[in-house]
């Protein structure tokens, strides 16, 4: 790699010419040829290491750039027109997108060539401040007409895991309430409640009343004046979670059933 010395190269250039030169230096003969020697492998040293910290040429950073990031050197190496078309689709792109959310960024998962493009096809974005969508499918057709389609793509395990948890909490509120499901309603007024309403608002209606309110203790309540009066009591109703289901049952009799705070107000 540039920048670092070699091992091998350095023991050539530092520990060989030294020991030549230990070796030669002995005889006073020979001191001239050990000079020349000495000047020699100097020369060869300042160039070894003028050649590690030659600047790259700019053809060779070029090179480096490219070849660093492919998808950006294929659009500098297209034709100038080509390169208008690829940034013509980001822009429609973005401005699509930017319509529902203003800050969005994204990225080709795998940038089209221009003849595809030209073509027509689907190719997927990723996208950045779009939640919950972290995907998108660009669909382009041959007229050139553009169509996003937003996805949201998670791991399936952790589709299994909200699932799951689900699954838990409902079967834990089906626990809690398992006694006043649609089955108990349903058996309360089917075998208890409907035979004992419908007499008691056949014996109310000829007086005049067109309303009564039932307590969670099974008391029924009439209006005379300003005052609430009990008239009968249901010896076994079920507790306030199931009143909605028997409202639902009463008004298949047509009886306009409500819940309120004092009880379930029965009109009809």
């Amino acid at each position: 790699m540039k920048g670092r010395k070699r091992p091998w190269e350095l023991f050539r250039l530092l520990v060989v010419p030294t020991m030549f030169l230990c070796a030669i230096v002995r005889h006073p003969a020979t001191k001239a040829v050990a000079i020349v020697a000495l000047v020699i492998w100097l020369g060869c040293l300042c160039s070894y290491f003028n050649s590690e910290h030659e600047p790259e040429s700019k053809e060779a950073r070029e090179a480096q750039r490219r070849k660093d990031d492919p998808m950006d050197a294929i659009v500098h190496e297209l034709p100038q027109e080509d390169v208008f078309l690829l940034r013509q689709i980001n822009f429609r792109i973005t401005e699509m997108i930017k319509q529902v959310y203003p800050t969005v960024s994204w990225l080709w998962v795998r940038r089209p060539g221009v003849e595809e493009l030209r073509s027509g096809g689907s190719w997927r974005l990723q996208l950045s401040e779009t939640g919950p969508f972290n995907f998108a499918e660009a669909n382009l057709d041959v007229s050139g007409r553009l169509e996003i389609t937003m996805l949201q793509v998670v791991p399936l395990d952790s589709v299994s895991k909200v699932e799951s948890l689900e699954a838990t909490a409902q079967s834990e509120d089906l626990t809690e309430s398992e006694q006043l499901d649609r089955t108990e309603a349903s058996t309360w007024y089917s075998e208890y409640g409907s035979e004992i309403l419908a007499s008691i608002i056949d014996g109310l209606n000829p007086q005049g009343h067109k309303h009564l309110v039932i307590h969670e203790d099974g008391e029924i309540f009439v209006k005379s004046g300003s005052k609430d009066v009990a008239v009968n009591k249901l010896e076994w109703f079920l507790p306030r979670l199931a009143w909605n289901e028997i409202s639902n049952l009463l008004r298949e009799d047509d009886i306009t059933a409500t819940v309120e705070d004092q009880g379930l107000a029965l009109s009809w």
